[in-house]
């Protein structure tokens, strides 16, 4: 079976972040959770603060903490537009620390007892482990 695979990237104001070929991405949408696989329904859609996970071509999932912002979905490419973003990797454990903590400031826009929030930090924090 071919693999699935279409073209994603994520832009900040800074410029992007991320442009690649990828099999599938998990989004925090305004009404919760979905997947983009390739071929699906073309949409544009809100997004929340939370936790974007990349599925790479090589099977390597990579995660990206993000503000608020929108996602549309064409036949071509997947493209989300964000307020901010941080990608939950580094090349040591200080770089790591650091990305964790830019994504603990952007999550602070999600109400401080808001269980949504809880899960994504103790994701991101499995996530760095893996690191």
């Amino acid at each position: 079976m071919k693999d699935s695979i279409f073209s994603l990237e994520i832009i900040t104001p800074l410029g992007a972040i991320f442009k690649g070929q990828v099999n599938q991405v998990r989004l925090p949408g305004k009404d919760g959770e979905f997947g983009v696989l390739q071929d699906h329904s073309s949409l544009v859609t809100v997004l929340n603060p939370g936790l974007i996970e990349i599925n790479h071509t090589d099977q390597k999932i990579e995660k990206v903490v993000v503000d608020w912002g929108y996602v549309e979905v064409t036949d071509e490419k997947t493209i989300i537009l964000v307020d901010d973003a941080v990608v939950i990797d580094g090349d040591d454990q200080s770089e790591i620390a650091q990305a964790i903590n830019r994504s603990k400031a952007i999550l602070s826009r999600l109400a401080e007892n808001d269980p949504e929030s809880a899960r994504i930090m103790g994701n991101i924090e499995n996530h760095a482990k893996t690191l």
